[in-house]
């Protein structure tokens, strides 16, 4: 029982600082898409979405998956004590993935000209497109650096290199280069500039703080096989997973218009930024379960698992329904009435977002146990099934055809990856938690939206942002009402006290009498 209560203890302390790093991210994102959106407008804002689906999609070819291997190999090792063959894991994969990325890099470069004009149709593209293959290097480079971190569960530099060095210095140089009247070009150099400083803070880290592995005193062990073994079928899903993420944002482009792209990824991201709920806990739920596997304490990650479930469906769930019950006031508030338009996508995404966050990190148990042939060849198939969808659906239905695509696609996926982790891990639901989750959610938002739309519509950004606060507020005293906590949740609140540095005495007093 004490060992369940330290490893809840590592999950929630690395998550509570994840999800302070994935919040701010959030938020430094949310609002750099509001003032870019709006200052550069659907074509302006779809061409610089254009760019980050080739930064994505070439970066992550390039990295060979072997951001993956770190994450396997690095704890693992470190866990038995294997210094040599841990800083082998780590340069082996640096070495092959900066290599890679250049080449691919170069390749984006020389056939730029073709795909802005021959494919998108917009010869402006051009010069975007060369501007973020130079960043691919980089964006690697911090990817394999943040990775390393969460290998060593040090999250804190993975805050403080990609929230602050790389988004919150975009938001900042994308502000003044606005306010002085910029263009996509200076946007684009934005980006550039952002990503060399966050690998430079990154590397600092990782050499002073974290492990000296490029001044190592240990000689490293290669094994390039091990890694190339574990790395590159998750490579190929990985690709098939891209394919989900921006195949409608490239089909979109080439079947449609640049415009309709900039109104996609208004909406899109908004979705998937729902997924901090659940990344804040599987980023280091995965190094542990690497440590458990490694033990053969296969019954304690099935423990584990459970109370992450249940800690993701409560918090995320509030945000759901807000969502759905507002999509067109929130893109209209923040983005403005040229991207209303995106308000189905909007409620598609979140709800297939939402149904792949209560699945839990289940990719990660099957990571675990080696089954990256398993994932290559669902993502495979999902990535086709993805494409064909697309090539079907956009033509018609435009930007709601690409969400009705996407959102079927990663719905189906998430269930079998869910089946097949069950086979793995046992884990339990305790469906009477989440009834009261649903139940004081549903109530709550209810009597909010009852009162809004009878006596405020049509409401204000005042109004709203009030509602939104009054509906969390009655969420959290009815969870209170319901009795939805126990023993774990307040050991949980102890440890989040001690990590973020504030007293909750006084709540957890409350929540003892409604335990």
């Amino acid at each position: 029982m004490e060992e369940n209560n330290s490893f809840l203890r590592q999950i929630v302390k690395g998550a509570s600082v994840i999800f302070t790093a994935s919040l701010l991210l959030y938020i430094f994102r949310f609002i750099y898409r509001i003032i870019v959106s709006r200052a550069l407008g659907p074509e302006g804002y779809g061409m610089i979405s254009i760019g980050e689906m080739f930064l994505n999609f070439a970066g992550l070819i390039a990295l060979l998956g072997l951001h993956h291997g770190i994450s396997r190999y690095v704890p693992h090792y470190k866990s038995l004590k294997e210094e040599p063959r841990m800083v082998g894991s780590f340069l082996g994969g640096f070495k092959v993935a900066l290599i890679f990325s250049i080449l691919v890099s170069a390749l984006l470069i020389i056939f730029s000209k073709f795909i802005s004009v021959s494919i998108f149709h917009n010869e402006n593209l051009f010069w975007v497109i060369i501007i973020f293959s130079l960043i691919i290097p980089l964006s690697n480079l911090l990817t394999l650096f943040n990775n390393t971190f969460l290998a060593f569960k040090k999250p804190i530099y993975h805050l403080i290199s990609v929230v602050f060095g790389r988004n919150f210095l975009s938001l900042i140089l994308a502000g003044i280069v606005i306010l002085i009247g910029g263009s996509v070009l200076a946007i684009s150099w934005v980006y550039l500039v952002s990503f060399a400083f966050a690998c430079f803070v990154a590397f600092f880290f990782l050499e002073k703080k974290v492990f000296p592995f490029f001044k190592s005193r240990f000689s490293a062990k290669i094994n390039y096989k091990q890694l190339f073994i574990f790395s590159i079928p998750l490579l190929f899903s990985g690709i098939f997973v891209n394919i989900m993420a921006w195949a409608d944002t490239f089909f979109i482009g080439s079947l449609k218009n640049v415009s309709d792209v900039g109104v996609y990824n208004v909406a899109a991201p908004l979705a998937a930024s729902l997924i901090i709920f659940l990344t804040s806990f599987s980023h280091i739920f995965y190094p542990i379960m690497c440590e458990l596997k490694a033990k053969g304490d296969v019954a304690q990650i099935g423990v584990l698992y459970s109370n992450v479930l249940r800690w993701v469906f409560l918090f995320s769930l509030p945000f759901v329904l807000i969502v759905i019950f507002f999509p067109q006031q929130i893109l209209n508030f923040f983005f403005g009435s040229e991207y209303v338009a995106g308000s189905l996508v909007l409620v598609v995404l979140v709800s297939a977002s939402f149904l792949n966050i209560i699945t839990g990190p289940c990719i990660q148990v099957l990571m675990v146990f080696n089954k990256t042939r398993f994932i290559f060849y669902l993502n495979l198939v999902m990535g086709i099934l993805n494409v064909i969808l697309n090539l079907i659906l956009i033509p018609s239905y435009g930007i709601n055809g690409a969400a009705f695509a996407t959102g079927f696609v990663i719905v189906l996926r998430e269930f079998i990856l869910f089946f097949m982790a069950r086979k793995k891990i046992r884990f339990t639901y305790s469906f009477r938690y989440y009834l009261k989750y649903l139940l004081s959610g549903t109530i709550s938002l209810g009597a909010v939206y009852f009162v809004l739309v009878r006596f405020f519509y049509p409401f204000s950004l005042v109004e709203w942002v009030i509602g939104a606060l009054c509906f969390l507020l009655m969420y959290g005293l009815l969870l209170l009402l319901l009795r939805s906590f126990n023993q774990e949740d307040l050991q949980i609140m102890v440890v989040i006290e001690k990590k973020l540095g504030f007293k909750s005495s006084f709540l957890r007093r409350i929540i003892k009498r409604f335990l």
